[in-house]
């Protein structure tokens, strides 16, 4: 598949600042649904609500690793899991900002500053040792990833706005992309494709993006 990263005319730098903008401009939208989320059914009082917070914390740290590798490249790979935890702590801090104090913030401008903020960090790490395991997170499992992406989005389906027959649509083009992407030779000009058309359901549209960066990062390692 062609290189999600290498966009004509968009730097690493700008796709990792749109990326983070989506990310914010989520929690912007739904503060309300994760508000009494983590009010309502506290996690360490559900056993699935914990469950599915684990599983949630484990998809974005796989997330933010990729990103942070795609923007920066893998001479950051001793220190990736200092990197990923000053990431993942900077967003922490301006999402609670977000979801329980109700700021309402320019997911841009929050971006292009922790853009700013990671780009510092990264340019200083020759001067010091990295502190973390760069193993702590374990290795990226994609084809654990893509069936979560995949779950994901079936999930997302269902409450779409859409007639029986579009979700049927989706529904086949996701079991085939399944089916295509454990194949012994996948056909990669099939999962472009269908890749393709499922981007034109708007709502959707950053999931495969992201489902997309995974299938080349798969088949690029076959």
């Amino acid at each position: 598949m062609s290189a999600q990263m290498d966009i004509e005319g968009i730097s690493k730098r700008e796709i990792f600042i749109k990326k983070l903008s989506h990310e914010l401009d989520h929690w912007m939208k739904n503060r309300e649904f994760f508000n009494v989320i983590f009010r309502d059914f506290p996690p360490h009082e559900s056993e699935q609500i914990t469950k599915v917070m684990e599983k949630f914390r484990k998809t974005m740290i796989n997330i933010h690793k990729e990103i942070l590798f795609d923007t920066y490249g893998y001479k950051v790979s001793p220190y990736i899991s200092d990197v990923v935890t000053i990431l993942e702590g900077i967003l922490k801090e301006y999402v609670f900002t977000i979801v329980f104090k109700r700021q309402f913030v320019n997911v841009r401008k929050l971006a292009n500053l922790i853009a700013v903020s990671m780009d510092a960090i990264v340019q200083s790490l020759l001067d010091v040792e990295p502190v973390l395991d760069e193993q702590l997170f374990g290795e990226f499992d994609i084809e654990e990833e893509l069936e979560n992406r995949l779950s994901i989005i079936r999930e997302k389906i269902t409450k779409l706005n859409i007639s029986n027959t579009e979700i049927e649509k989706i529904e086949s083009s996701l079991q085939l992309i399944h089916d295509e992407i454990f194949k012994e030779n996948p056909k990669v000009f099939l999962l472009e494709a269908l890749i393709v058309y499922l981007k034109n359901e708007s709502e959707l549209e950053e999931d495969f993006e992201l489902m997309e960066r995974l299938l080349d990062r798969y088949v690029g390692e076959d």
